[in-house]
């Protein structure tokens, strides 16, 4: 078994790195690592040690050695077969061997293969190395037993789509992806496992993924990422050509470290992850620039919230408020040094970023989401002073809120762009809205003919949960076929000033909480109405996701920037607060087929138009490289 390896290192013609892994398991006849018909057992006695590390010494002494840190990798397969204590003695006795014979440290890694996930630390070694597909917690597609031939195929697209790789490890470590797996040669009769999905596409992006995960957090000595594996043809692991596909898993690695060696770099300033508006269109935008534009992001967060962790599949980020003034400064400065040179900053409470930007010659433009009332109530008039003079370009949501701005602080007009956001979601219901509309309807147990008012996102004050509310009594008073469904949480106050509605057999029936729904694509093209009823909104992206399906809106006048694209076309604007005129609004939209008809065209063709979310992030890109 050792002799191809022992040609390799007597090969000096051979230019090509390597390492070693100890695939430390019992050798059986069944070849799956246990502990049945065994050829011959794995096991370490006391003088092995010492024998052990003079069989490796000299591989960890080729030039051709991969090392970190100047120290020779070794990595363990399976560290738990053995006690942690001996485990432990085992490295303390080769690192010793191999400080006899001048190499003063090794770098050990763990596999997290089978059920090892703890501190590599406590185990004598560095880091994990993951191992796929141990910890890919996949959703089962089918599950057979066939003559006694067990068989588990697993949804990999789905995992894959979904990122589920990208997966916080609270310790140390190193990216590892896979081919394909189907194990069904090896393993038919004690417990097979298939990978549906697995295609050189899928590869590449998540090879890509690793790539750009490792860049942001290793050290450059320490940017390996492993591929498991060449040729475990019994296992469908192999990046060897087949019939099937060619090379075309070599080809995708090699398109993968091209397009990952195109070093773009920009920083990302926001100023938390809580799950809002700002925070998710931030996510949507980092997430435009990581995989379709192939940026490595620097995320600055003023503070934290639920979302870092999605944050973190596209981006280092780092939280501020963990640092005093002097750490920032200086993390922006080595950030300068590191080649970052422009910086998108969202929202208008980052101005003291911005500031530190413009003084380390960083470009930056500032997103401004925010209304006036909003920039008062949160005292933030000195942030938007600071962004008004040090930003380089200030990107308005809509003219309304550009006015609303400039109406608080002095603003060079040659730094003003309006551009509304585009549209990130992409709706699956979209074109198949009848059948959103039966399971809706099938799912909330009310009669298909009904009617849906939609209300998405936090229910507060400002969102007008009340006067939603309002509309809703005064269109259940007259009408039972009309339904308001509330997605999203509502804040404690307004919920306990607003108890009668939910409690009162009168109401409950007809207004229905859902609370917040990861995907709301079913409610957008399963309702026939969206209710706005913020009273200061400067472009909720609500507006485009019901658009898009084709939805009304009704909203109220000088309530926020949407004013620019809701009028008779799409929907309706009613006076200020005046819910008596909304409730009217929509029983004229919803009682005319035909408006409808024509409002559902209008506002899917101004979608399809104007909203293009690629085309949005590609303007801040323009943008803030001054490229137009």
């Amino acid at each position: 078994m050792e002799k191809p390896i022992l040609n390799w290192l007597n090969d000096k013609s051979i230019d090509f790195p390597f390492c070693l892994c100890w695939a430390n398991e019992n050798w059986s006849k069944l070849w799956d690592g246990g502990n049945k018909e065994v050829l011959m057992k794995q096991e370490l006695k006391p003088d092995d040690d010492e024998k052990f590390a003079k069989d490796i010494l000299p591989f960890f002494k080729d030039e051709r050695y991969i090392r970190i840190n100047n120290k020779p990798l070794f990595v363990v397969y399976r560290p738990k077969l053995f006690s942690q204590e001996r485990f432990c003695k085992f490295i303390d006795n080769i690192k010793s061997e191999c400080k006899k014979n001048g190499i003063d440290d090794l770098f050990i890694l763990i596999s997290n293969s089978f059920d090892f996930e703890e501190n590599p630390k406590e185990w004598n070694a560095d880091a994990i190395v993951e191992f796929p597909p141990n910890f890919i917690h996949a959703k089962t597609i089918y599950k057979q037993l066939i003559n006694n031939s067990k068989v588990t195929i697993y949804d990999f697209a789905d995992f894959a789509k979904q990122k589920q790789y990208m997966r916080k490890i609270k310790y140390k470590t190193f990216k590892c992806v896979f081919p394909g797996w189907d194990n069904t040669a090896r393993k038919a009769y004690s417990g097979a496992s298939c990978f549906l999905g697995c295609t050189p596409d899928v590869y590449q992006t998540w090879l890509e993924d690793c790539i750009n995960y490792t860049k942001l957090n290793h050290k450059p000595d320490e940017r390996f990422v492993f591929i498991n594996a060449w040729n475990e043809w019994a296992e469908g692991a192999h990046l060897e050509p087949d019939r099937y596909y060619g090379y075309s898993y070599l080809n995708a690695t090699k398109k993968a470290l091209i397009n990952t060696s195109q070093t773009k770099k920009i920083i990302y300033v926001g100023h938390d992850a809580c799950y809002n508006g700002a925070q998710i269109l931030s996510l949507n935008i980092i997430k435009e620039l990581s995989e379709k534009l192939n940026y490595n992001i620097e995320m600055l967060l003023l503070s934290g919230g639920p979302l870092e962790e999605e944050y973190k599949k596209y981006a280092y980020v780092t939280l501020l408020n963990k640092y005093n003034k002097e750490q920032i400064s200086e993390k922006i400065s080595n950030l300068k040094k590191n080649g970052y040179l422009s910086a998108i900053c969202n929202t208008s409470v980052v101005g003291n970023i911005v500031k530190l930007l413009h003084e380390n010659e960083i470009r930056c433009i500032s997103l401004i989401h925010e209304l006036p009332k909003l920039i008062k109530n949160y005292h933030l008039e000195g942030s938007i002073l600071k962004i008004s003079k040090y930003a380089d370009k200030i990107i308005f949501a809509s003219s309304v809120v550009e006015k609303g701005f400039t109406s608080l602080v002095k603003t060079d007009n040659s730094k003003i762009i309006i551009r509304p956001q585009g549209l990130y979601k992409i709706n699956k219901y979209k074109n198949n809205k009848e059948e959103a509309k039966k399971c809706i309807r099938e799912q909330l147990n009310i009669p298909q003919n009904s009617k849906i008012i939609l209300f998405v996102g936090y229910a507060d004050k400002r969102k007008g949960i009340d006067l939603y509310l309002n509309v809703a009594q005064k269109l259940i008073e007259k009408n039972k076929n009309y339904y308001f469904v509330i997605v999203g949480d509502i804040e404690t106050e307004m919920l306990n000033s607003n108890l009668r509605f939910f409690n009162d057999k009168k109401y409950k029936d007809f207004i229905i909480r859902v609370g917040k729904q990861y995907d709301t694509s079913l409610y957008y093209a399963g309702s026939d109405l969206y209710l706005l009823t913020s009273r200061e909104d400067p472009f909720p992206s609500v507006v485009l996701e019901a658009f898009d399906v084709g939805l009304p809106v009704i909203g109220f006048e000088n309530a926020g920037g949407f004013a620019d694209i809701i009028n008779k076309s799409t929907g309706k604007l009613v006076k200020y607060e005046n819910t008596q005129d909304m409730a009217n609004a929509v029983e004229e939209i919803l009682e005319n087929k035909d408006l409808i008809t024509s409002i559902n065209k209008n506002t899917q063709f101004l979608i399809e138009q104007d909203y293009s979310w690629s085309d949005y992030v590609k303007t801040l890109v323009n943008t803030v490289q001054n490229k137009g």
